[in-house]
């Protein structure tokens, strides 16, 4: 049995004991997607097979994708990322004072003082700004109108033209209509998850694609480009992948800008996840320094209780990662119960 094989056979084996009915997968090394494979059905009551163009939501695997859209704007010296955001766009966030002060790092590395969402009733922050790490979605969503601003464009389009055509995404869009609703995974009712169509992106969690596309932008991390063209250089690449802020309390976990980074033995990793409406759990990590790296999406929450051992399989690794320990309190999703430190 060859090495795609019994990592094809321990994959069925997984989504079997998790009760996941879909997942797709795609492994890089080097410069190349060496494996790619789909496996199970959609969740429909027709329940029909994924194909290799099946897009699932990729949920907060969005913000890698827009925080790599912000660097390249600091990279063309249009956007400072040390400069406060009211000041390419004189307004006060949701009329909150401390926003005066919020920047792009402090978005990008979770340090913005928001909480995840702002709550209509209690619009407030719980830290100031550059104090601590606080993973926002409400902060994508800020930076996203300053983006907007500055590009002239809805950031479907921009990240569109800028970043998914150039490296080749074709199957992937921030914002999502009727056009192609029979290629979406879709939920037990037939609908389109989160059951209504959105024409326009959010940074945080908008973004639907498949495993292959997505792969495509993690090999744009592994092989950075002059920053010429649509990669990153490397110099920009590596300050995306510098620790901005410390994460739980775990002295290896930290956040740089846009990424989760870990650092296991003499290895340096980086990582996101992504899970949406109880349907979508999703699973990225790379290494800069093995030049390897997996994407996982499903379309079940159990996924959340695969992903490590599935990483480690398809990375021939023994991914002894602590953000699944940070990532995972619920015991519900976590099959081992580990709680935050």
């Amino acid at each position: 049995m060859s090495d795609n094989e019994r990592l094809t056979e321990q994959i069925r084996q997984a989504m079997f004991q998790a009760d996941v009915p879909g997942l797709a997968i795609a492994v890089v090394a080097d410069d190349a997607i060496i494996f790619h494979e789909v496996f199970g059905v959609k969740n429909s009551p027709s329940r029909p097979r994924l194909t290799a163009t099946t897009s699932f939501q990729a949920a907060s695997l969005s913000k890698p994708v827009f925080a790599y859209a912000v660097m390249k704007l600091w990279e063309q010296g249009t956007l400072d990322l040390s400069r406060p955001l009211a000041e390419y766009l004189p307004i006060l966030y949701n009329d909150l004072p401390q926003t005066a002060h919020i920047t792009a790092q402090h978005v990008l590395s979770h340090t913005t003082g928001f909480p995840n969402w702002l709550e209509p009733e209690e619009p407030d922050f719980f830290a100031l700004p550059g104090e601590k790490f606080g993973y926002s979605g409400e902060g994508f969503t800020y930076l996203q109108a300053v983006v907007e601003h500055l590009t002239g464009q809805p950031l479907h389009e921009y990240i569109r033209t800028t970043l998914l055509t150039p490296l080749g995404m074709n199957h992937s869009t921030f914002a999502w209509g009727l056009d192609d609703e029979g290629n979406f995974v879709k939920d037990d009712e037939g609908q389109i998850i989160p059951g209504t169509t959105n024409l326009f992106a959010n940074a945080a969690f908008s973004l639907f694609t498949t495993a292959y596309d997505y792969a495509q932008f993690l090999l744009a991390i592994l092989n950075p480009g002059d920053g010429l063209d649509h990669r990153l250089s490397r110099e920009t690449t590596q300050k995306m992948l510098t620790a901005q802020s410390q994460v739980g309390g775990i002295e290896a976990l930290t956040w740089g800008l846009g990424w989760g980074l870990q650092r296991i033995g003499q290895e340096d990793w980086f990582w996101h996840w992504g899970g949406a409406q109880n349907y979508f759990a999703n699973y990225v990590v790379g290494s800069l320094t093995t030049r390897r790296g997996v994407v996982i999406l499903t379309n079940n929450i159990g996924g959340f209780t695969l992903h490590e051992e599935i990483a480690r399989i398809a990375l021939e690794h023994d991914l002894a990662h602590l953000a699944f320990d940070w990532l995972l309190p619920w015991e519900k999703w976590h099959p081992r119960g580990r709680k935050l430190p």
